[in-house]
């Protein structure tokens, strides 16, 4: 009898740990051709970024009527800056039809002389799917350049924002790349403000537990050239097609429960 316990044991035990450690998606948006049937205009995203309101309209016929699932609704900031020193805003933004291909959350700016364009896209703790702590985070997308200028450079970083109001990028990934968050180096960020946002020091070892992360996005940043040396781009445009973040979520209270339980019921037997 006190064997058969035993095993028993060992087996929930060995289930509830497995299962907790499998990541499971918090937030997901897109990759799909059925987001929008034409191209569902926002107006410009905030020159501040801010969660007061969300930058797209809710789910619904006209955006993501199929949206189970999914996350579809998220905050944006933007701005570029101009060879005259000038912060602006930028042109526009819009979820793009991308017809046979997926939509797409496009930011873009067409105007002369563009030094550097700046975008921040999240999502709040409030609107994930599920919790637990940050394992992966996954961008599916890229830039587009117009035709003047013939070097060009990007830096895409992941950006957490946690319990105490802060935020932190990660590392640049590059558009189109993914992130183990066991991998990830973290820096202060200040976020778009006026038009402007930097990027500071190290910020050390960051708790990415679900008690703790209470946003997830990414920040764009593209220059008119190497270090923005080339500047007369007339187009600039951040494109995401898609956005995914996974956590592993912590072992459920009732199935914690379950295994002291046992344990307790095991010691007990052992004892008699």
């Amino acid at each position: 009898m006190k064997k058969r316990i035993a095993v028993m044991a060992a087996v929930l035990i060995g289930l509830i740990l497995s299962t907790s450690a499998e990541m499971v998606t918090a937030v997901q948006w897109g990759v799909a051709t059925n987001i929008v049937s034409a191209n569902q205009n926002f107006g410009r995203p905030d020159k501040t970024f801010s969660t007061g309101s969300y930058w797209t309209d809710p789910a619904g016929p006209a955006y993501y009527p199929n949206a189970t699932g999914r996350s579809p609704s998220f905050y944006a900031a933007t701005g570029m800056d101009l060879a005259t020193g000038d912060n602006v805003r930028i042109d526009g933004g819009h979820v793009t039809d991308g017809g046979d291909g997926n939509d797409y959350i496009r930011y873009f700016v067409n105007d002369t002389d563009i030094t550097e364009m700046r975008s921040m896209t999240m999502w709040k703790s409030a609107d994930f799917m599920a919790t637990g702590e940050l394992a992966k985070m996954t961008h599916t997308g890229s830039v587009t350049f117009g035709a003047k200028g013939a070097d060009k450079d990007n830096d895409l970083h992941f950006l957490i924002q946690t319990a105490d109001s802060r935020y932190y990028v990660s590392q640049d990934v590059d558009f189109g790349g993914s992130l183990d968050i066991s991998n990830a180096t973290w820096s202060v960020f200040n976020p778009i403000v006026n038009y402007a946002a930097s990027i500071g020091g190290s910020a050390g070892t960051i708790d990415v537990s679900a008690d703790n992360i209470i946003g997830v996005g990414f920040y764009g940043v593209s220059y008119a050239g190497p270090n923005g040396d080339d500047a007369g781009t007339n187009l600039m445009s951040h494109e995401t097609e898609g956005f995914l973040v996974e956590v592993i979520p912590e072992p459920s209270t009732i199935g914690l429960l379950s295994c002291a339980a046992l344990i307790t019921l095991f010691i007990r037997r052992i004892r008699m």
